[in-house]
């Protein structure tokens, strides 16, 4: 897993730097913008149930 996640971010990285070095900045930033905001729609099932388990957590204590 360590390495799928090493190889997605090598891969990122140059794709990102592929853009940048492209006469606009326009993709760069256009491609950094859906990033985040998969990255975000991506983490909010996992921060909802983080929720809920510290909730049940401090029930029980």
């Amino acid at each position: 897993m360590m390495v799928l996640n090493g190889l997605g971010r090598l891969f990122g990285f140059l794709i990102f730097g592929y853009l940048f070095s492209l006469d606009s900045l326009l993709f760069a930033v256009v491609f950094f913008g859906i990033g985040m905001t998969l990255k975000i729609v991506v983490h909010i099932p996992f921060m909802s149930m983080t929720k809920k388990l510290e909730q049940q957590q401090k029930q029980t204590v």
